[in-house]
């Protein structure tokens, strides 16, 4: 019987038990041929107890994420107002039901297209502009941007903010925008 660490420092206890007598030799608990294979063995257990517990950490991990996207999803239904996000290059990356709505959309006419794409060209070089200022000022924003809806021209108050996926020192990756039809 001995105690052998694994490549994570578990200890693991081994022991052996021999059906004919344990030949002498002054190898320490085991012989020579049998810790080379047991070690083996330890460093193959110690990768098995690894592996199960990345697989539980995956599956927790997973298991939140489920719940935060079905939180955001559920934003998404069920906020009345037009949301939007657009990558640093204008490409739509998200958008809820009430802005789709609003052009007549499904999400996949929508998704890494432009504003180029849905609205005439003026239009677009200002709303573009506007989501350019919110990027490169890295400060949020209330504009009043006009809008073809229907073929008829509505104004919109939209608030834009900068959104950063992970360090805020390389700059927002997107903006975010709400918009709210004040049009008299």
């Amino acid at each position: 019987s001995a105690q052998m660490q694994t490549a994570t420092d578990r200890t693991v206890r081994i022991d052996v038990v021999y059906l004919e007598e344990r030949p002498d030799e002054d190898d320490g608990p085991f012989l020579t041929e049998e810790g080379e294979l047991l070690e083996v063995l330890v460093a193959l257990i110690g990768s098995h107890v690894e592996r199960d517990e990345y697989v539980q950490q995956l599956e927790l991990n997973n298991d939140e994420l489920e719940t935060k996207t079905k939180h955001l999803d559920a934003i998404l239904r069920h906020t009345t107002r037009p949301l939007f996000m657009k990558s640093i290059d204008g490409e739509y990356l998200v958008a809820n039901q009430a802005y789709l709505d609003l052009f007549e959309l499904e999400t996949d006419d929508l998704i890494g297209r432009t504003d180029f794409d849905l609205h005439p060209e003026e239009i677009a070089k200002e709303v573009w502009a506007n989501d350019r200022t919110v990027l490169e000022t890295e400060t949020p924003m209330e504009i009043e941007e006009r809008i073809l809806v229907e073929g008829r021209e509505r104004l919109y108050l939209s608030s834009k903010v900068p959104i950063y996926f992970d360090d805020e020192s390389a700059g927002p990756d997107a903006v975010f925008g709400m918009a709210t039809d004040i049009t008299e």
